[in-house]
């Protein structure tokens, strides 16, 4: 009887210091979708150094999650963060000839949005500071995509400038840049300022 009790009791001591084993979130594997591509950076956010570009449909190794905003990575031997708004599990569909940028086909002007004030910017210090060629959103800046529009605005809305066909993507942010301003980035300073500033109705393309 007395062993019984002994051999009962080293069972549930050997119960009490098992350890418990926790299954890990399984990370998948995601793709790169910004049309332009996206950038490992050291930390998780823009002001950040980039380790390297990496172009749309390029398979990535999630490492972590813990930042629903900046997911940590693997590429080949590199580590680093991306912005999770340009990853998505499913491989995007990757054009295997030069396609016909949707960028400068004239559309229907979409939803109006409102007037707006129109200025431009590049990627020289004057107008990005140290942000130099990176976005808000992670995206390398593209002339005839690349627009900054207030917080308001989600990133990846594509809207349309007055009687411009052009259309562009909402892929930057800025200090000054509020819910009426629309900031486009072009390709040099002296062209930023040749465009100047002006007033013109914003539409939605949807």
């Amino acid at each position: 009887m007395m062993l019984k009790k002994l051999m009962t009791t080293g069972a549930l001591v050997l119960c009490l210091i098992a350890p418990v084993t926790v299954k890990a979130e399984e990370l998948k594997d995601m793709y790169v979708t910004a049309n332009s591509g996206l950038n490992i950076r050291e930390a998780e956010t823009t002001e950040s150094n980039v380790i390297k570009a990496l172009p749309k449909g390029t398979k990535v190794e999630i490492t972590s999650t813990d930042n629903p905003e900046w997911y940590a990575i693997k590429y080949d031997d590199i580590e680093g963060y991306m912005y999770s708004e340009w990853l998505d599990e499913e491989k995007p569909v990757v054009a295997t000839s030069a396609p016909t940028s949707n960028n400068n086909v004239t559309q229907s002007k979409g939803r109006l949005y409102g007037t707006c004030s129109i200025s431009h910017y590049c990627n020289c210090s004057t107008c990005s500071g140290s942000y130099g060629n990176t976005t808000a959103s992670g995206v390398i800046p593209s002339v005839n995509r690349t627009v900054a529009m207030g917080r308001n605005v989600p990133f990846g809305t594509k809207i349309r400038i007055g009687n411009n066909p052009t259309v562009y993507t909402v892929e930057d942010r800025g200090g000054a840049i509020g819910r009426n301003n629309v900031d486009v980035f072009v390709g040099s300073h002296s062209e930023a300022m040749n465009k100047g500033r002006y007033s013109a109705p914003v539409y939605i393309v949807e």
